[in-house]
């Protein structure tokens, strides 16, 4: 088969799914034999990040019964505390949440209250680039668990996955990145051998700064994804917008393929997932209500699938800000703190932070952040990924001191 190398980048990058590797340093990405996977210690840890995107209403999920202002404050928005499961402290469990109860009672679940940005900004992309970042310098891209990637000494492909088509900015560093597996296949051409010409002409051109030698790289990768991870179920849907035909949510087939990969003795310590539509301004109660029924769902199934020689799984639930106290009618404005939740065999189970008092809210109407978004991160980096949390949040100081969560 005749390829031309010009031919191979511009096929590479029309290529839907891939192994992505995008930093400002494309010659520094690839030290190391480009996919050396060994089964995870039994003492090792791995983690699962959720992202709630659009913005979750954190007074809605846990619930804060015990607060005199709370149902005359969100009014028709107010969930009846006769629905609700309480967890002590003033607090329960939204309804819809039901299905982690288990997990609460056997001392597998906490709740941090009260984090947010300490700058709150109601934009979705700044907030969620804040999130994604952990840094003050707006002007560096790198991500906080890219920056992990960046300490270790080799690369591989499969140490850090985004399920979904896209890479996360939080799984980007300087001189590494993780990889993005769409769901229902890697999308690699096989036949009439295209997928070996593509490899074995990638093999030839990965020397070098160049962007063919970077995009030959990622074609490596690729090929290490494909082979020890499959191309997937037959007609399983991808992104974070759909459902299987059997019914299941579209976080639910993402976690399961998380939990597939987790159990696949790859080495991968982190997994990232995504749960989108929570800016929720009208048609919140119908809206929340089954996205929260989708995030019970899409949890208790991850931990269901996972094999028992997997790693021990932190899995940490995060949404780049809450919502506004006070109801705008149908809906809820963009907020400012809100709850992260913590599930896991290693977790300290209850209550972390100081709640943010209703009768205590900031100047636009929203519940104050109590707690450093980073002091959450960097609990997990110390716990489960050993890097100081110091070194991966060097501008945060004494804000980035990682809770007792473990």
């Amino acid at each position: 088969m005749s390829v031309s190398r010009r031919r191979f980048v511009a096929t590479g990058l029309a290529c839907g799914a891939l192994s992505v590797a995008a930093c400002r340093g494309p010659g520094d990405w690839f030290g190391g034999d480009g996919g050396s996977t060994t089964s995870p210690s039994a003492t090792e840890q791995a983690l699962v990040v959720v992202t709630l995107t659009g913005g979750n209403d954190g007074l809605n999920t846990i619930v804060p019964v015990g607060d005199s202002d709370y149902a005359g404050l969100r009014r028709d928005l107010a969930v009846p505390a006769d629905t609700t499961f309480a967890i002590g402290e003033g607090f329960a469990l939204a309804p819809q949440l039901e299905p982690l109860r288990p997990m609460w009672e056997d001392g597998r679940m906490a709740i941090v209250h009260g984090v947010g940005t300490p700058d709150v900004n109601l934009s979705h992309f700044a907030s969620m680039a804040t999130w994604h970042t952990g840094l003050s310098d707006a002007g560096d891209p790198t991500g906080w668990l890219g920056r992990w990637l960046d300490t270790l000494q080799d690369h591989d492909p499969l140490r850090a996955i985004s399920v979904g088509s896209a890479l996360p900015q939080m799984l980007v560093g300087s001189a590494r990145a993780g990889s993005a597996v769409e769901v229902g296949g890697l999308g690699m051409p096989a036949e009439d051998g295209l997928a070996d010409a593509w490899t074995d002409l990638a093999s030839s051109a990965v020397d070098g700064d160049s962007l063919d030698a970077a995009m030959a790289r990622s074609v490596l990768d690729l090929g290490v994804l494909r082979e020890k991870l499959g191309e997937g179920e037959e007609g399983t849907p991808g992104g974070s917008g759909q459902g299987g035909e059997s019914g299941r949510g579209a976080l639910t087939v993402a976690t399961e393929e998380a939990a597939r990969i987790l159990s696949g003795g790859f080495g991968t310590r982190v997994v990232a997932v995504t749960l989108g539509g929570f800016d929720t301004h009208t048609g919140q109660e119908t809206t929340h209500d089954r996205l929260l029924g989708d995030l019970a769902s899409g949890l208790v199934a991850f931990f269901e699938a996972l094999d028992a020689d997997a790693p021990q799984v932190t899995v940490v639930v995060w949404s780049e800000f809450g919502r506004r106290v006070q109801p705008n009618g149908s809906g809820t404005d963009h907020g400012a703190a809100g709850p992260v939740l913590v599930l896991g065999p290693r977790v300290k189970a209850g209550h972390h932070g100081e709640p943010p008092p209703l009768s205590d809210l900031d100047e636009a109407g929203n519940l104050r952040v109590t707690t450093d978004f980073r002091r959450v991160l960097g609990a997990v980096c110390e716990a489960h990924l050993g890097v100081a949390a110091s070194d991966i949040f060097p501008d945060a100081g004494s804000a980035a001191r990682p809770l007792g969560l473990f």
